[in-house]
This record gives C-alpha cells, sequence and structure tokens, in this order.
C-alpha cells in the first residue's frame, strides 16, 4: 500500500466531524512530509555523486564481502648452494674460447678465456686433469697442434701435466710473449706505435694497451708522447 493509503481510505467528506476533519488533515499533511523527506534526501545523493564526478574523486563505494582466496599455494623450490657443481653450469651459458694456433700474441688472450670459463662453469669439470684436456681440445692448428703432438709423444695429459699450475706454467713458456713489458717499452719508444692513419679510436686502444703492458706512470711524459704519434692534422 502507498503512503497516502490512509488518505485514499478515508476521503475528506463534509459530513465528518470536526475532529476527524482535523485527524484527516493532520494524516494527509505527515504523508506529504515524508514525501518532501524522501525526495530531499534523494537529491542531496544526485548533487553529492555530480560533485564527486565532475571533480574526478569516484564515490566512496559499498564495501564488498571479502571473496575466498581460491589462488593456489606459491610452490617451494630448491635453489643450488652457490659453489656447488650445479650451480654455474646450469645458469650460465658462457662462449667458449675460440680454436688456437699458438701464436704468442694470441696466448695470454686465450689463456684468459678459459679461466674465465672456468670461472662461471667450474662445476663441468671434476678435477685439473679435465679442465686440462678441455683447453687442449681448442689448441688444434699450426703451434697448438704442434704443442699436443709433443704432449701425447710423451703419454698421456695426466702424465705430462699431474697439475692445473704444471699446465699453465709450460703453457705461458711456450705460448705468451718472451718479455712483454720490454716489447711494449721499445714500441713506445720507436715510431711503430704512431697512428698512422689508423682512426683516433683505434690509436688510443694501441696506446693504452701499450702503456699498461709497458708500465709506465702516467704524466706529462706520456701526455707528450701521445701527442706526438698522432696525425699531424689531429694534434695541431
Amino acid at each position: 500500500m502507498s503512503e497516502f493509503g490512509d488518505m485514499l481510505q478515508r476521503p475528506f467528506s463534509p459530513f465528518l466531524s470536526t475532529e476527524e476533519r482535523l485527524a484527516n488533515m493532520e494524516s494527509t499533511i505527515s504523508a506529504l512530509t515524508a514525501s518532501n523527506t524522501s525526495n530531499s534526501a534523494s537529491m542531496d545523493r544526485l548533487s553529492a555523486l555530480f560533485e564527486a564526478f565532475m571533480s574526478g574523486t569516484p564515490p566512496n563505494p559499498t564495501p564488498a564481502a571479502p571473496e575466498a582466496d581460491t589462488t593456489p599455494p606459491p610452490r617451494v623450490t630448491t635453489t643450488p648452494a652457490p659453489g656447488s657443481p650445479r650451480s654455474g653450469s646450469h645458469h650460465l651459458r658462457p662462449l667458449p674460447p675460440p680454436i688456437y694456433d699458438g701464436a704468442r700474441s694470441g696466448g695470454r688472450t686465450f689463456l684468459n678465456a678459459c679461466k674465465l670459463y672456468f670461472s662461471l662453469c667450474g662445476g663441468s669439470f671434476a678435477d685439473d686433469h679435465a679442465r686440462i684436456i678441455w683447453v687442449l681440445s681448442y689448441m688444434q692448428h699450426r703451434r697448438a697442434a704442434d704443442f699436443i703432438s709433443q704432449v701425447f709423444q710423451f703419454g698421456t695429459a695426466k702424465d705430462v701435466f699431474p697439475a692445473w699450475k704444471d699446465f699453465e706454467d709450460t703453457f705461458r713458456g711456450e705460448f705468451f710473449l718472451f718479455d712483454e713489458v720490454a716489447d711494449a717499452a721499445l714500441t713506445l719508444e720507436s715510431t711503430a706505435y704512431f697512428q698512422n692513419g689508423r682512426s683516433i679510436d683505434e690509436y688510443i686502444d694501441s696506446f693504452r694497451s701499450l702503456w699498461v703492458k709497458a708500465g709506465y706512470p702516467d704524466g706529462r711524459h706520456l701526455v707528450l708522447k701521445f701527442c706526438r704519434g698522432m696525425d699531424p692534422k689531429l694534434s695541431r
């Protein structure tokens, strides 16, 4: 029944007594007042929503009941401890060293590349003998191949090199430059280090390499030597 139900059931009649007519009027006024109050609340709500929309602030939503968490629990995995045999070889796959031909100019670079591989994949090698055999497998041309032939003339690699230090010492003597410090110093004291048409980047890299190998101290003398070797059109 509507809010005016009582008023419709009891229509205003001139035959009612004064008390009944007053009661009927009071009921009608009360119904109208309640209707106006409801309409006013609705208008206030609409006004608040409009202001929130214009200001870009969303209205406060009615809090919903929390939903049940259906996410499965995370799987527990075991990470290998650092230094374990699988920790390096399983996660990192560095490039192996290039095939080495035995040139002394590349001996240090080749050995450093092998050591870097060992540091990343050390767990792939059971012992020093495995490391030595692995390095020998990349020595395939020219002087490097001759070195392999000499090793196996004396027996196995393990017989010739009982430990890694034995192999490294022999490798240094056979494939490193005889005296890198002296060679670099002699080059810097000659004109062989001059730029001679190379790009400035190539000249800088070459000069820095010679300077480091020779152990020259940094200073005015080194700057003058660098400028002396530059192409004249650049050193002006």
